[in-house]
């Protein structure tokens, strides 16, 4: 996020289940989540913790369907993988790359067998689209 910094705040609940969290960019609700142990809910919020650290934020699909509208160069998103993994990251190539011509944006993801992957589509509607399948399992 290179424009302005994003105050994100994170909200957790013990549950019957296990632990539910809240995500808060700028006082508003973008995530909310579910897990069974504290040890995967410590793990989530050291990763955003993390994030933070280095200046990052991660925001939902629709926000950041509109920072790349907006040419922002790259976005953390959360997403629901399979096997646990909630955090992806799409790039406009435009930006990265304007010396070499590259076009559209690369999404970074964990597939449905678990492998980090990365798949580069010409639109933000399909790099969105990329986050959407990898959460129903079919990459």
């Amino acid at each position: 996020m290179d424009k302005k910094t994003i105050e994100q705040n994170i909200v957790s609940k013990k549950t019957d289940e296990g632990y539910y969290v809240e995500v808060f960019n700028d006082g508003k609700l973008v995530w909310t989540d579910t897990f069974k142990t504290e040890e995967e809910l410590n793990w989530f919020i050291g990763c955003c913790n993390n994030a933070k650290e280095l200046g990052l934020v991660n925001v939902s699909q629709d926000e950041a369907r509109k920072l790349l509208e907006n040419n922002e160069l790259g976005v953390w998103v959360f997403y629901r993988e399979f096997w646990g993994h909630r955090f992806a990251k799409i790039y406009n190539l435009d930006l990265l790359f304007p010396e070499d011509n590259k076009h559209g944006f690369e999404v970074q993801f964990v597939n449905r067998d678990g492998d980090a992957d990365a798949k580069n589509v010409p639109t933000i509607d399909e790099a969105i689209q990329v986050l959407k399948d990898a959460e129903n399992g079919k990459i």
